[in-house]
Parts: C-alpha cells; sequence; structure tokens
C-alpha cells in the first residue's frame, strides 16, 4: 500500500484537494516512522526520477506561489506534498549526523512554509506534524544553522495552539523549554503574546483577550485567537 500511495504523490496524483494530498503524505510518513530500515530501498526504487534538479525547481515554485499576495494555497499545497517526499528521499525530513549546510536550510525552509500553509488553510493537525518535523532542525542542528526568522513566529504559534486545547500544562513545558532567556520574553513579540494571552485567560480578562486579535503580531496568529473568541463566547453565552 505504501509504494503506491507514494508513487502517486510523487506524480501529483492522490487527489485534486491539497488537505487530501497533505493527509496522504503523513500517513507515508507515519509508515516510513514505522519501518525505517525500507526507507533507503523504497526511495531508491520509487523516486529516483526526482533529481535534485527537480526538487530545486520545486522548492522555488514553493517560494513563489507562498509568496503571491495572496499566496497560491491550492498550489502550495500540491508542491508540499512533492517535496516532502523529496525531503524522506535525500534524507532532510529525519536528518541525522553531517549533513550539506545549504540543504538543511532549504529543508528547514520547505516544512516552515508547511507550518504557515497549515494555519491558512485551517488545518492544525497538519501543523502539528510540521512542528515536530522542524524539532530537528530547531534543537539538533541548532549549533550549524544560521537563525530562522520564521523559528520565533513558529514557535508562538505552537503555544497559542497548545492553549486553544487547554493544554495549559504543556504550555508552560515548551514555553520553559525555549532556548530563549525569562527575561528576554517580553522583547520576543512572537512570544510575548501567547504569554500575554495565557496570563489574561487565567486572570479571566477575556476583554484583553479579544482585544489581543488585532495586536497579533503575524496574521496567521488572528486563527488561533479567533478560536480562543470562540470558546470564551462559548462560557460567556452558558447557564450562569
Amino acid at each position: 500500500m505504501i509504494e503506491s500511495m507514494w508513487s502517486m504523490i510523487v506524480r501529483g496524483e492522490g487527489g485534486s484537494d491539497a488537505r487530501e494530498r497533505s493527509r496522504k503524505v503523513g500517513q507515508v510518513w507515519t509508515e516510513l516512522t514505522r519501518q525505517r530500515p525500507r526507507v533507503v530501498k523504497l526511495a531508491g526504487s520509487l523516486i529516483s526520477a526526482m533529481t535534485a534538479q527537480q526538487l530545486k525547481a520545486l522548492y522555488n515554485d514553493l517560494q513563489r506561489s507562498f509568496n503571491a499576495r495572496p499566496s497560491d494555497l491550492k498550489r502550495c499545497g500540491t508542491l508540499l506534498a512533492q517535496l516532502k517526499l523529496g525531503l524522506i528521499e535525500t534524507g532532510l525530513l529525519l536528518p541525522q549526523g553531517d549533513l550539506n549546510l545549504d540543504d538543511l536550510i532549504v529543508a528547514r525552509d520547505i516544512l516552515e512554509i508547511g507550518a504557515f500553509w497549515s494555519i491558512r488553510t485551517q488545518d492544525v493537525p497538519s501543523f502539528d506534524r510540521y512542528f515536530s518535523q522542524l524539532q530537528t532542525f530547531y534543537t539538533d542542528y541548532s549549533s550549524v544553522l544560521p537563525p530562522s526568522k520564521r523559528e520565533y513566529p513558529i514557535r508562538g504559534l505552537n503555544l497559542i495552539r497548545l492553549l486553544t486545547q487547554n493544554r495549559i500544562a504543556d504550555f508552560h513545558t515548551t514555553l520553559e523549554s525555549l532556548p530563549l532567556p525569562a527575561d528576554a520574553i517580553g522583547d520576543n513579540p512572537f512570544i510575548a503574546h501567547p504569554v500575554n494571552l495565557e496570563r489574561w485567560l487565567m486572570e479571566g480578562s477575556y476583554s484583553k483577550v479579544w482585544n489581543a486579535r488585532e495586536e497579533a503580531p503575524a496574521e496567521e496568529y488572528k486563527y488561533f485567537v479567533d478560536s480562543l473568541m470562540g470558546t470564551i463566547r462559548g462560557y460567556a453565552d452558558g447557564p450562569a
């Protein structure tokens, strides 16, 4: 099953809906994680035709589609599905050991675009997968990779995601594990925003949460703030 699904996605098949293709890539990823000894054989036999030149062309296309105003989200979904399989083939989705620095930067960029694409298409499970895959780049390779301007916006989005799921303990654990001094949190707008939201929620200062939407440091933050607002309205409309 995994071989046929892989081939379909590489050829651009597997359904016209970008979210459906992303879901199938997630299935392939899960299965490959379970069957890691087969990864090399599978990559070589099924997508050897996806050359470095083709991957570069897909990556350039992804950048154009994502940076367009407005972003071409449908096209981004198609490209991300194909590029993630290319990352599996080249060992960059689960990077280990010494790898080419430029390749690592490109792989990180692809996954970061995928994280933002997930929020823009309101696909939280997809965002969760991209965030998980980025952790290797943000931790294991942090000493060799140049800083990414998208890292803290994505980390902040993850913190707000935890708030919307009422995972307060996970929120604090994640916050404490950030590679950021405690006294620097207030100076980072992408982290300060979810920290303020959590404090206002605990205080019951719901009007401040509502107003925070207009102070979001990135457009994608508004999606999760809207989710929090919906939860708050549910409390307000409930029985006294």
